[in-house]
């Protein structure tokens, strides 16, 4: 599965762009970050998604999802930013509480690519890494960019840094990741969004993560969505299922 990953990746990011774009503006991902195109220089842009599932009856549960996300945009680069959380209960006793907040920040090489670096530090308290954080730089290519299609991918060599039960430990990672856009309309969206931290001394310590996405205008500037999320983490504690998976119906709101 790694070198699959790899391939794929080394493939789309030496593949030629096949239409005329503004510089790449790609976004890291993990839960739906937006591939953005902005066609003005020093602009902000921030969106809000909210979400909640409330259940009575036989079995009480109740989960609260949000993310906050967005970037600025200059001459030359952009920065962007996230943050997120999840919390889940049955029978008012806690289960799933995490969330996670990245920046990255693009520097633009030329029409079709730029650089990139990553910070993100991630935080669940059910989980076997209670804490990780990730830092990775390396190179974006956009590889479609046109009226119906966006597709971004990086690739770029990082450190993951993990706390467990048993303590402390560092991981030498390749990041690759892929962001995938096709507007199918004019107020319906499909996103499908990819990320993997391969680790350098083998394959037990991989993470992926994925979001698929489809989203349709309510009103000005608010969105439905409805997403599928995944990640796959192969090293966890004995009793703990490597793949966890969300599948959420949310409102986004676009400032």
């Amino acid at each position: 599965m790694r070198s699959t990953v790899l391939f794929f990746l080394m493939l789309t990011l030496s593949t030629s762009c096949l239409a005329g774009s503004k510089l790449a503006k790609s976004e890291f991902t993990e839960s739906a970050f937006e591939v953005k195109n902005n066609e003005s220089e020093n602009s902000w842009d921030m969106a809000a998604e909210v979400g909640a599932t409330l259940t009575s009856g036989n079995t009480e549960t109740q989960s609260f999802k949000g993310k906050l996300e967005g970037g600025l945009d200059y001459l030359g680069g952009r920065l962007s930013y996230l943050a997120q959380f999840y919390q889940k209960s049955v029978e008012q006793e806690k289960n799933a509480d995490k969330w996670k907040i990245g920046l990255k920040h693009n520097l633009h090489l030329g029409e079709h690519s730029s650089t990139f670096s990553i910070f993100e530090y991630a935080r669940d308290k059910f989980a076997s890494a209670t804490q990780t954080v990730t830092f990775a730089a390396g190179y974006t290519q956009r590889i479609l960019d046109n009226a119906a299609v966006l597709w971004n991918a990086d690739i770029g060599p990082g450190i993951a840094r993990t706390t467990m039960e048993a303590g402390k430990e560092n991981r030498n990672i390749i990041h690759v990741g892929s962001q995938f856009k096709f507007k199918l309309n004019e107020t319906t969206e499909f996103e499908q969004s990819v990320v993997a931290d391969l680790n350098l001394d083998g394959n037990d310590y991989d993470v992926y993560r994925s979001e698929t996405s489809l989203s349709a205008s309510v009103v000005e500037n608010l969105k439905m969505k409805l997403a599928y999320a995944a990640k796959f983490d192969a090293d966890v504690d004995v009793g703990k299922e490597k793949l966890d998976t969300e599948t959420s119906v949310s409102l986004v709101y676009i400032f």
